[in-house]
């Protein structure tokens, strides 16, 4: 409606100017000073347009229009509100979003795609020895200069490592990064000292005990087997002798696997000590020893890229393969398989096996020391629990991941993933 009032409006003053020109005999001249006057009106409305906005357009003095400049002032005043609702819906958000933040248990830092600071607590501004006020808008890879912080910082999933503070050196960090928005990231920070010293002893602990008790126990089984192929025992003695034989070679076994798995915990991964590994040739030495030792009737199919090879640590890969197949072959019912292959481009080791299964639940718990399923409990299938352990521990030190695919009475797919 506006638009075509300011088209009438032009037209009028043409024909104003034109009649006055008519009567006055000089119509050329009345309609260019017609124009003149047209575009020196339109100059005084942009201009007072142009006041009302550097004096940041106050809805309360709205300057005066009609026509085409009455719309425009009408939409502006449309924006106007409409930006202000915006504001204090967005003040309303952030201060609720404010809220949010401050009720995390832990020490809290908001940073954005660029990686600088844009709200911590007082929590995080102390255990990082932060000003919260000056080093607002500071990068946070300047204060926590860790590689490991930067590449988890540009993942998108959740992620989480530990550091020491920079604060002190005495203090360790774990620090877990979730994502918020496409730009922005949010650390969650927690002391995590304590427990690191805790582990460290709990570790100590294992492995003094462990060489404290091989001693003792390698000259007690030296002696069981020396009564055991006595000839002067009775059978109820050389009965009793051998069970007590069986359990001192478990018990063996048992300390053998703490000191393995202590070893893999007490370690870094060191890359200066890998070698170029047969690993085709290795599953096929210990499938071989496996069938023999456990008596496995079963058959262990192997399907083996005898070209691809990998670098790493030999004892560990050993206990990698040793313990997945000889997992398979005491749980499977009859044959397993065993693949050892590209997968997606990444060395991949995988051993399938038609047991039981484990459900979901106990899947969470495969890799924690000594713990075993109900069913590996009725079923007295020997083992020490620390087999699936030592995988996940060399795993992580040779560059590789283990993943676990396995439902109730459908079997289970255990696979070590080299990821460099």
């Amino acid at each position: 409606m506006n638009s075509n009032f300011e088209k009438l409006r032009f037209f009028w003053t043409l024909v104003a100017a034109t009649i006055a020109g008519l009567l006055t005999g000089y119509i050329w001249q009345s309609i260019v000073l017609a124009l003149f006057g047209y575009i020196l009106w339109m100059l005084t409305k942009l201009f007072e347009l142009d006041r009302w906005l550097n004096t940041g357009a106050d809805i309360n003095k709205v300057p005066y229009a009609s026509g085409l400049w009455g719309r425009i002032i009408g939409h502006i005043v449309k924006l106007r509100n409409q930006q202000g609702r915006s504001k204090k819906s967005y003040q309303k958000l952030m201060i609720r979003f404010n809220e949010i933040i401050r009720s995390f248990p832990y020490p809290t830092v908001v940073v954005n795609g660029n990686s600088e600071i844009q709200w911590m607590s007082k929590s995080a501004g102390k255990i990082l020895g932060l000003n919260r006020k000056k080093d607002i808008g500071i990068r946070i890879g300047n204060i926590l200069r860790n590689s490991e912080f930067q590449e988890m910082l540009a993942k998108s999933e959740l992620s989480e490592f530990q550091m020491l503070s920079p604060s002190s050196k005495d203090v360790v960090l774990s620090i877990a990064i979730s994502k918020l928005t496409k730009d922005t990231r949010i650390l969650s920070i927690r002391d995590v000292s304590d427990r690191r010293r805790l582990e460290k002893l709990r570790k100590g602990f294992i492995a003094n005990a462990s060489h404290e008790l091989r001693t003792p126990l390698t000259i007690i089984n030296g002696y069981l087997e020396m009564l055991e192929s006595h000839d002067k025992l009775s059978d109820e003695a050389k009965s009793m002798v051998d069970k007590a034989y069986k359990q001192s070679k478990r018990m063996n076994i048992l300390i053998t696997d703490l000191l393995t798995l202590s070893s893999l915990e007490n370690s870094e991964m060191q890359v200066n000590k890998f070698i170029e590994v047969d690993v085709s040739m290795l599953i096929q030495e210990i499938s071989a020893n496996i069938k023999n030792t456990i008596s496995f009737s079963g058959e262990i199919q192997l399907d083996l890229d005898k070209n691809l090879f990998i670098h790493g640590i030999y004892s560990q890969l050993y206990s990698i393969v040793f313990n997945l197949i000889e997992n398979a072959a005491k749980y499977s019912k009859d044959s397993i398989v065993v693949n050892w292959q590209l997968v997606d481009g990444l060395p991949t080791f995988e051993v399938i096996d038609n047991g039981a299964g484990i459900s979901q639940t106990d899947q969470l718990r495969l890799t924690e020391p000594f713990f075993r399923t109900q069913d590996a409990q009725v079923a007295e299938i020997q083992g020490t629990g620390l087999g699936l352990s030592i995988v996940h521990q060399a795993a992580i030190k040779n560059k590789a991941r283990l993943d676990i695919e396995s439902e109730k009475d459908k079997g289970s797919i255990f696979r070590v993933i080299f990821e460099s």
